[in-house]
C-alpha cells in the first residue's frame, strides 16, 4: 500500500507474493485486480509460488532454479511436465500434485 502512495503513476508494478496469508476469496481478488491492471497496459511482475495460480493468471512464466532461469515462456510451456518434474519434483495426477 505504501508503494501506491509513493508511486501512484508507475507503469510497472513489482509484487512479491502479494496474496500470501489471505483467504482464498481475497487471493483471487488481488490476482484479478492485477490482471485488470495488466490488461489496462501496466506491466505487472509478480513473484508467485502457487503453480496453479501462476498458470491461470500469468501471461508469461519465468521458472528459476538455483538462481538460474530454466524457462521463460507461456504458462503452458514454462510449467510443462518436464519442468515440473525436473525443477519442482512434482507431477499432476488427476486434480492434485504428487511428489516424483
Amino acid at each position: 500500500m505504501m508503494a501506491r502512495v509513493l508511486a501512484p503513476e508507475s507503469t510497472v508494478l513489482l509484487l512479491d507474493e502479494s496474496y500470501v496469508n489471505l483467504d482464498p476469496h481475497w487471493q483471487l481478488t488481488v490476482l484479478e485486480r492485477r490482471r485488470e491492471e495488466a490488461n489496462a497496459g501496466r506491466t505487472v511482475i509478480l513473484s508467485i509460488h502457487d503453480l496453479d495460480l501462476a498458470r491461470h493468471y500469468g501471461d508469461r512464466v519465468i521458472v528459476i532454479d538455483k538462481g538460474r532461469v530454466v524457462r521463460d515462456d507461456t504458462p503452458e510451456n514454462a510449467l510443462s511436465a518436464d519442468i515440473l518434474e525436473g525443477v519442482f519434483h512434482v507431477a499432476r495426477q488427476e486434480d492434485r500434485w504428487v511428489r516424483v
